[in-house]
């Protein structure tokens, strides 16, 4: 559970600094996917967010809390009992687990730190953290999708995949130590309104060894009840 949590994490949080700049083609569709999905306003206009996500069909649920720019916290309930959890503060986190609190590794600390928004897509087009450059229109799950390479400071890479009809990012994937043959991927479903913005409800994992997870947020809201004592224990 853990491994697929560390995996979530380094695909979903980006951080750091890009010096070379995206080709325009790749910002005029990233633009046009932020458009899609509320316009950029709104992103920003996000300053908390909160999620429930069961896991498969199983009494697992993730439950996460997010602050702008880079606060967080999450518990993973099984059959109702916390099993796991950390929170960051925006410069401080720890993990909890069997009651147990521990600092985070200094890795994990880093990439926290770094984060400055809750909304990836923000994070797309901001020259310091990621460079992306575009591959070509693909066919992908029955119909079209542009295909574009990003490449981050921090050394990932991920390919990801916007509707050629809609904008809307339906597919990414993680190159996993290096190796292009070695993918963890997510497919983006169930696009709905949520505060003005259009977001995703269900994800499907694929990790590396082909195991797959669905995942299925059963509740989000936006800017609601979240304090600075969500991140500290």
């Amino acid at each position: 559970m853990k491994n697929l949590l560390t995996t979530i994490t380094f695909t979903l949080i980006t951080s750091v600094i890009v010096n070379a700049q995206s080709d325009q083609k790749s910002l005029e569709i990233i633009n046009k996917s932020i458009d899609a999905i509320g316009g950029k306003k709104k992103l920003e206009n996000v300053k908390t967010l909160y999620t429930e996500m069961q896991i498969n069909n199983d009494p697992v649920f993730y439950i996460t809390k997010e602050k702008a720019p880079n606060k967080g916290s999450l518990e993973v309930k099984v059959n109702g009992n916390s099993v796991f959890g950390y929170r960051f503060d925006g410069e401080k986190g720890f993990e909890k687990q069997n009651g147990q609190i521990k600092q985070m590794p200094d890795e994990e600390i880093t990439d926290k730190k770094n984060r400055k928004y809750i909304f990836n897509e923000l994070a797309y087009i901001d020259p310091t953290i990621w460079t992306f450059n575009y591959v070509g229109e693909v066919d992908l799950n029955n119909s079209k999708a542009h295909k574009l390479k990003g490449e981050n400071k921090n050394g990932t890479i991920e390919y990801i995949y916007f509707d050629s009809n809609n904008f809307r990012k339906v597919k990414s994937e993680n190159i996993v130590m290096n190796d292009e043959n070695n993918l963890s991927t997510f497919e983006y479903l169930d696009y709905r309104t949520l505060d003005g913005l259009i977001v995703n409800y269900k994800l499907i994992h694929t990790d590396p060894k082909k195991v797959i997870t669905t995942m299925t947020f059963t509740k989000q809201e936006i800017n609601k009840g979240i304090t600075d004592k969500d991140f500290i224990y």
